[in-house]
């Protein structure tokens, strides 16, 4: 049985068994089909590094890692980046890889690394008056103005309000109210050619500048439309009136040459005013002593 494993019967180790002998190969090889040689087993074809390189030898194989890895014990393991990878704010290592985050308010820069402020007072979160800030912004209101709860919005101040609105003694609002309906009043029953005198609004430096200028604009137009009223109205009676002499006086004169054509045909005689014509008066003379 001893002379049944010889150097030519197996390529590398020869067991001997009850049956005869075997042959076995060392590890990374394979028997052959002819059941004495042994081949080299390619671990790379089973993805034994997985998902990083791989380099075949006889009998073995070597990992060669991507980035972001480094090998131990023949294995590729991650490198944690964010030790040394210099985020200015925030890092998140990844498997092979890690990334740089900031804080509210800035925005990372090109590199990848840095971060930069970003102006937030461009995109217009203030109602008014807006200033950048590192990281941040912060919205003011100008004198008279108080910031609101949101703080990008602005409100007039109460005390500023309530002085516009008590400026005067109490019902000042209603009496000013009624001093413009009477000012209309007067415009509107005023003759066309007297000479209007507008109240003067516009010296108004109380309360809200824009509501002072819508209540100028509307008090004009009011104006204007209750003056173009009042001309019409003395205008038309007017143009009436002259309508009405002249009916008048064309009927009287229908009536007039109506009588007189009347008194001619009975009394059978034309009537020629005196000093007209030496003729008439003649052929007139004549024809009442024929007559007589």
């Amino acid at each position: 049985m001893k002379s049944a494993c010889s150097v030519e019967t197996c390529e590398h180790q020869c067991v001997v068994t009850e049956s005869g002998h075997s042959c076995r190969c060392p590890e990374g090889f394979e028997l052959d089909v002819n059941q004495r040689n042994c081949s080299d087993i390619d671990e790379c074809k089973s993805r034994a590094c997985r998902d990083h390189l791989c380099h075949n030898t006889r009998g073995s194989y070597t990992c060669e890692c991507r980035g972001g890895y480094r090998t131990v014990g023949g294995k590729c393991v991650d490198i944690d980046e964010c030790t040394q990878a210099g985020c200015e704010h925030s890092c998140s290592n990844s498997m092979g890889s890690f990334s740089c985050s900031c804080n509210e308010g800035f925005r990372l820069s090109a590199d990848g690394h840095s971060c930069v402020d970003i102006d937030e007072c461009a995109s217009g979160p203030c109602q008014m008056e807006c200033a950048n800030t590192e990281g941040s912004y912060s919205c003011s209101c100008p004198r008279g103005f108080h910031a609101e709860a949101d703080g990008s919005t602005c409100a007039p101040d109460a005390a500023e309000t309530s002085s516009t609105s008590t400026d005067g003694p109490p019902g000042h609002e209603e009496n000013s109210t009624e001093s413009l309906t009477g000012t209309t009043v007067e415009l509107q029953h005023q003759s066309p050619h007297a000479d209007a005198t507008i109240p003067d609004l516009g010296n108004d430096t109380h309360g809200d500048p824009r509501s002072n200028a819508s209540s100028v604009g509307g008090f004009a137009n009011s104006v204007h439309f209750r003056v173009v009223v009042c001309v019409l109205g003395s205008v038309i009676p007017l143009m009436l009136l002259v309508a009405v002499t002249l009916t008048v006086a064309l009927f009287r004169c229908r009536r007039s040459k109506k009588e007189a054509k009347k008194s001619s045909t009975a009394d059978g005689y034309c009537w020629v005013p005196s000093g007209l014509d030496q003729r008439l008066e003649k052929l007139y003379e004549s024809i009442l002593t024929d007559d007589l």
